[in-house]
């Protein structure tokens, strides 16, 4: 499958990118339209791709582009089946720091590792690897698998008002869909049960009720 993007650039110099997910692979090839370069593929093996999945670098690497200002703008396939859903959790500048302090200052949940490597920058991650990096100078992003223990992290991140989450729908173009109280709960259930744990010693308490940003309330657990 391929995904194609485009930035407009003044003069008319517009650059293209598309993202070719392939069963071992996800290559990025970047290029300014009106040139006859085929740009540099960058080629991502599975074994170095976030989470072991290549749908779930393929998101990553999109939010990248969306991030430099690319827009979508068309699937070469728009319809596929075995749909796979990722949890998307955004933390605003002005959360990070209270974000960190709470990695940083709290027991942490089976299979979550923190590492701080600057003054203000700590990057936590599953033994998967995928990864959220915490820098009180810029937003955080991160789009995890639905059974990664950073869920439970972004559950109480939500609940504390320091995050807002999404699912990231794939394939779909614009597949980011804001959580709603139905969903927050199905994800809150389907956490291992020492998971489920972390959560409620986390101060989320029963029936716990977490916030989700503008949306609703929804019954945790």
């Amino acid at each position: 499958m391929k995904r194609h993007f485009r930035l407009a650039h003044p003069g008319g110099l517009d650059e293209v990118a598309t993202i070719s997910t392939e069963p071992e692979a996800v290559t990025v090839t970047r290029r300014v339209e009106s040139t006859r370069s085929k740009g540099r593929p960058v080629r991502i093996p599975i074994k170095l791709c976030q989470g072991g999945s290549v749908e779930l670098e393929a998101r990553v690497q999109q939010h990248k582009l969306v991030g430099e200002g690319f827009t979508f703008d068309r699937d070469d396939e728009t319809a596929l089946d075995g749909r796979e859903s990722y949890l998307y959790v955004v933390v605003h500048r002005q959360h990070t720091g209270d974000v960190i302090d709470h990695v940083t200052g709290s027991t942490m949940p089976p299979g979550i590792l923190v590492g701080s490597y600057a003054a203000g920058r700590v990057d936590v991650s599953d033994s998967r690897g995928t990864r959220i990096a915490l820098d009180v100078t810029r937003d955080a992003s991160a789009v995890s698998a639905s059974d990664s223990p950073l869920v439970a992290l972004a559950l109480i991140w939500c609940h504390e008002g320091w995050a807002e989450l999404a699912l990231e729908v794939y394939p779909t173009p614009g597949g980011t869909r804001a959580v709603d109280h139905r969903q927050l709960y199905e994800l809150a259930q389907a956490l291992p049960e020492e998971l489920r744990d972390f959560v409620l010693e986390s101060g989320v308490a029963r029936p716990g009720l977490i916030g989700s940003g503008a949306v609703a309330e929804a019954i945790l657990l």
